[in-house]
């Protein structure tokens, strides 16, 4: 992308006011420019950077990739419930009760 597209789609930078922004951070959508600027966000927001995969979000805000993370949420769980279940069943076969 071009420098002008993305100053004017994101604007500039939130954390030092100066630079164009290049970057969004997945939790709280502060846009910043550089690692530094990322970094200072982090340490004075005590943000973690990792997006909140339930959070819940209007359906006016969502786009594809949020219904993409969903989906992939919702086989994550069905993968793990599947593990559980199919787990429980081998224990069940390889127990003896010994009389």
């Amino acid at each position: 992308m071009t420098e002008e597209l993305l100053k004017s789609r994101l604007g500039n930078c939130e954390v030092c006011a100066i630079n164009p922004a290049k970057y969004t951070c997945p939790e709280c959508e502060v846009k910043t420019c550089c690692l530094q600027c990322v970094k200072i966000h982090k340490k004075e927001l005590e943000c973690t950077g990792t997006r909140n995969k339930v959070k819940f979000k209007p359906i006016h805000r969502m786009n594809a990739l949020d219904l993409q993370s969903d989906y992939l949420l919702l086989e994550d769980a069905t993968r793990s419930v599947d593990g559980i279940v199919n787990y429980g069943k081998g224990l069940r076969k390889s127990t003896f009760y010994s009389m």
